[in-house]
């Protein structure tokens, strides 16, 4: 089994109120959850007006497979307006017996 998680850090210079940030980065959370069978939270920057990250979680047995998902997840990420700052995407064995 392989777990992976994309990360994402929006740049949100241009907001003025924790308010008009999170109604930029809460739909794009809603949408990925509703195209996709992930799991997404608001990591990071939850008290910033300027910046936040998310991340986004997925399961899979084929790692390439949980790759290109969560690939086709940031490309979907970025075509929705909010300005990305960084992005990254680990893809692990996961082993519980461990």
């Amino acid at each position: 089994m392989h777990v992976g998680v994309l990360e994402v850090r929006f740049g949100t210079p241009f907001a003025r109120s924790l308010k008009q940030k999170r109604s930029l980065v809460k739909p794009v959370v809603e949408r990925v959850k509703q195209r996709h069978s992930v799991s997404v939270a608001r990591i990071d920057g939850l008290d910033a007006h300027d910046w936040e990250r998310i991340a986004i979680a997925a399961v899979s047995a084929d790692p390439g497979l949980l790759r290109d998902l969560l690939e086709r997840i940031y490309a979907f990420i970025v075509g929705q307006g909010v300005p990305v700052d960084h992005h990254e995407i680990a893809v692990r064995v996961w082993d519980p017996s461990q």
